[in-house]
């Protein structure tokens, strides 16, 4: 099984004598939290309880956390990217500058500036070249809060277009009919741009589960939404959860399940699941992640598609070397 390293979030750390900042960490008190994105494993600790202080994040994400938890609308302030902000936490003037991180819908990393420096927070990131345009002004950089996910060299990506573009392939070849179902098991943030393009090039809608649907709209501005619906005989195009993630199961409910899956797929049913960290799981049988960089992988019934929302190694070499930090953390 191929490493996974851990991400950038998470952090909690002492910025002076006064000031301690929290970066997707809401498990422990302290007076400058920061939210990069809307993933659940970035705003665990966060309830309607929460009371402990200001959150910082991008308009969508704060969109997003407030139709999760409603209450906390006098808590979690929004800001624009690339703009600088300067606040006041226990007489420490700070400021941050939010700029696109590139992961999901809303995601930013954090530009952090004050007495104790300059500190750069990536959160969770993909790089690509065009985010040069605003990197240099990333520089002189104390401290790097880098995203090390696929901390190996073994880690080569597709960009996304290609692996979208793999994907309109296997939708082509393989479900050629109008008639055919198609599931593409993709319902995290980041995964969007995959059926946005579905819906142009088959000209469909594309059916969602309730609560994406209510999620999706409570983001105002999307201008995709109406690609939308609830009803699943309006399109052939369905976006589904992971069939393996499903909570609670016993074994022999998870036998019935496969077996029932395996019986769709033979009455000609597709299934496509866009992903990176699958590949590094020792029961995918990958044992080298690139030589799929340029084909899927077709295991137990369903097409596997390298598709990534963070950076590879080679990725994050080219961004370090951009911004030169002093240190990584």
């Amino acid at each position: 099984e191929i490493r996974l390293a851990s991400c950038a979030g998470c952090h909690r750390m002492a910025l002076t004598r006064f000031v301690q900042f929290a970066v997707d960490n809401f498990k422990k008190t302290t007076n400058l939290y920061f939210l990069t994105h809307f993933h659940a494993d970035h705003f665990e600790g966060l309830s309607n309880d929460f009371n402990d202080g200001p959150i910082y994040c991008s308009p969508i994400t704060r969109a997003l956390v407030l139709h999760r938890f409603p209450k906390l609308s006098g808590f979690v302030h929004s800001t624009e990217e690339k703009v600088e902000q300067t606040i006041n936490v226990a007489g420490e003037i700070i400021s941050f500058t939010f700029y696109p991180a590139n992961h999901c819908l809303g995601s930013v990393m954090i530009l952090l500036e004050g007495s104790f420096g300059r500190y750069f927070h990536t959160g969770d990131f993909r790089y690509s070249p065009w985010m040069n345009e605003f990197l240099h002004n990333v520089d002189k950089i104390d401290n790097l809060f880098l995203d090390t996910t696929f901390l190996e060299s073994t880690w080569v990506f597709p960009t996304r277009e290609e692996a979208i573009a793999q994907i309109i392939d296997l939708i082509q070849t393989y479900a050629p009919s109008p008639s055919t179902q198609v599931y593409i098991e993709a319902d995290m943030l980041g995964t969007e741009p995959i059926f946005i393009e579905i819906a142009s090039r088959f000209n469909t809608l594309i059916h969602v589960k309730a609560k994406k649907y209510s999620e999706f709209h409570s983001i105002k501005g999307l201008k995709w939404l109406d690609i939308l619906t609830l009803n699943p005989n309006m399109s052939r195009f369905h976006m589904c959860r992971d069939h393996n993630k499903q909570k609670g199961r016993r074994k022999n409910d998870e036998q019935k399940k496969e077996a029932k899956l395996k019986k769709r797929i033979e009455q000609g049913e597709l299934w496509i699941r866009p992903s990176s960290q699958w590949f590094g799981k020792k029961a995918s049988g990958v044992k080298l992640p690139q030589n799929f960089v340029s084909k899927p992988c077709f295991h137990q019934h369903i097409w596997h598609v390298l598709f990534s929302i963070h950076s590879s190694f080679c990725e994050l070499e080219e961004f370090v070397k951009l911004i030169q930090p002093k240190e990584i953390t």
